[in-house]
């Protein structure tokens, strides 16, 4: 009877822990969150379009970013806007311009999050908004330029988050931000434009503000 009765307790412990681990294990709550991000920003460089002289190179340096998201959680998907700052000191030669490149986008970003079981959570993304562009800086080619404007921006991104608890998370996510190519004014009447994106490497820390309810 002693062995049946030990039995029947761990069988009734271990059903009773297997809730507690899966709560443990548990993605956070549906609901509002705040996400705060940096990183590394590596701009693609190339030729500039002059409409009235000849073209020149844009050469951006990689630079640090960083920003800021606030969103919604409402599994498996998640939908959030966000803003990023990004500028890039330009390299400067004989063909070049010397100066710096800024974006400054606002985002709209949909997730969708793959549930792996356990505390990471992989996901992919897409981010469409708008970009305030800005450059400024010389060549050789179009004199002094400073000049900026908005455009369409786009962004399909993935990434990974760690949820340490049902509150708080941690993430590494890759993106490919482009926008449509920038029209700005240059000296006497010139317009230049050039291709404008970049690659993203971004960790980030979220705040979920609703926690995970114990059954």
């Amino acid at each position: 009877r002693k062995a049946v009765a030990a039995l029947g307790a761990t069988r009734v412990m271990i059903l009773a822990s297997a809730p507690m681990a899966h709560r443990t294990a548990a993605a956070p709550a549906d609901g509002p969150y705040l996400s705060l991000e940096a990183g590394g920003l590596f701009p693609n460089s190339g030729s500039v379009s002059n409409t009235t002289g000849p073209s020149f190179r844009i050469g951006p340096d990689d630079a640090p970013t960083g920003g800021a998201a606030v969103g919604l959680r409402l599994t498996p998907f998640r939908l959030e806007v966000e803003g990023l700052w990004m500028r890039s000191a330009t390299s400067g030669n004989a063909n070049g311009i010397s100066g710096h490149l800024t974006n400054i986008p606002a985002m709209a970003n949909i997730y969708l999050d793959i549930n792996s079981g356990g505390k990471l959570e992989p996901y992919v993304g897409f981010g469409i908004g708008a970009s305030f562009v800005s450059l400024t800086g010389t060549t050789a080619s179009a004199g002094q330029i400073n000049s900026s404007t908005h455009v369409l921006a786009f962004q399909p991104i993935i990434g990974v988050n760690y949820n340490m608890t049902d509150q708080i998370g941690v993430g590494l996510q890759y993106r490919y931000f482009k926008t449509v190519d920038p029209w700005l004014s240059a000296p006497v009447g010139q317009r230049v434009s050039f291709s404008n994106s970049a690659h993203v490497v971004l960790a980030t820390l979220t705040y979920h503000f609703f926690a995970t309810q114990a059954n």
